[in-house]
């Protein structure tokens, strides 16, 4: 498409729906005066009979926009759909879609409802199916079901990618209207943090003491575990492997010395990894104070 066909392309600003079908008119009889008719033609706008025959029309209309205008004001269930996140690796997660009949009496429906967890690729590319759940429940009159679907890491632990990212959707049919319900989420569970403490004044051309802690968040135990801890200002990175396996749900804790070569506001950084987890990092903030600031007090040491 060129760019003269691009700027002659219609989008939709807004719809003022009410405004379309009004004064609906004829002359009155014996007297030349208008006489609206409107109501002999159509029902009040928003009022339930309007809604139904409004419905009706869009259920019958091929025209791929109307399904668009079929959504939840018009429809008689309603959805909503949910994802539990803020997940650190290693823990379930939860994916759930709540149904509603939204009639007070009456008809009852049948909805068959389909969630999907797959992989996924930095990019939002979905990689592969992890786990489908398949529900059909019935909702009678005011009645809210909820489906829930639960992931173990036992179930995603080999299907991680990129930035153990997932792609989560819901599908749902409701039977007696046609209806279809469609929704998407991502998300990504995130490393666990690590702790950094440092012990000691803080001043350039001094030792500082440094220590990492890392609590194992999954429930196997974390093997040939490696900490890197560096920062600007601060030399070459320290590399600190661990001597044994850290258990599940134990800490695994790191010292060492480091001394700041230049003053001003430093990052200490910590890196893990091990053959079950990495990517694993964290940082402490700290300042640096110049030797001149110190030498009053002979704390500087050069």
């Amino acid at each position: 498409m060129n760019k003269k066909n691009c700027e002659n392309v219609l989008k939709t600003a807004r719809f003022l729906s009410p405004r379309i079908g009004q004064c609906i008119s004829t002359k009155a009889v014996g007297k030349f005066e208008r006489e609206d008719i409107t109501h002999e033609y159509k029902h009040l706008e928003r009022t339930k009979e309007e809604r139904e025959v409004m419905l009706r029309a869009l259920r019958q209309c091929r025209d791929v926009f109307s399904r668009y205008y079929l959504n939840d004001d018009l429809e008689d269930v309603q959805f909503e759909f949910t994802l539990l996140d803020d997940i650190v690796i290693g823990e379930p997660f939860t994916v759930k879609l709540k149904a509603l009949n939204k009639k007070d009496e009456g008809d009852e429906f049948t909805v068959n409802v389909s969630l999907h967890v797959h992989s996924a690729l930095y990019t939002g590319e979905s990689k592969k199916l992890i786990k489908r759940d398949e529900f059909q429940i019935k909702l009678g009159p005011g009645v809210e079901q909820e489906m829930t679907m639960r992931l173990e890491y036992a179930e995603y632990e080999k299907s991680l990618v990129d930035q153990c990212a997932f792609l989560i959707s819901a599908m749902a049919h409701v039977e007696e209207t046609g209806f279809d319900y469609c929704a998407q989420d991502d998300f990504r569970v995130r490393m666990p943090d690590i702790a950094i403490q440092v012990d000691g004044e803080i001043v350039q051309n001094q030792p500082i003491t440094v220590t990492a802690t890392l609590t194992n968040p999954l429930p196997k135990p974390l093997k040939g575990g490696e900490f890197i801890i560096e920062g600007p200002g601060f030399g070459k990175p320290t590399k600190l492997k661990m001597k044994s396996n850290i258990p599940p749900g134990e800490d695994a804790k790191v010292k060492c010395k480091l001394t700041p070569t230049t003053p001003g506001c430093k990052a200490v950084i910590a890196k893990f990894r091990s053959k079950e987890l990495e990517d694993v990092d964290g940082y402490h903030t700290i300042y640096v104070k110049e030797c001149s600031d110190v030498q009053k007090d002979n704390n500087c040491h050069l």
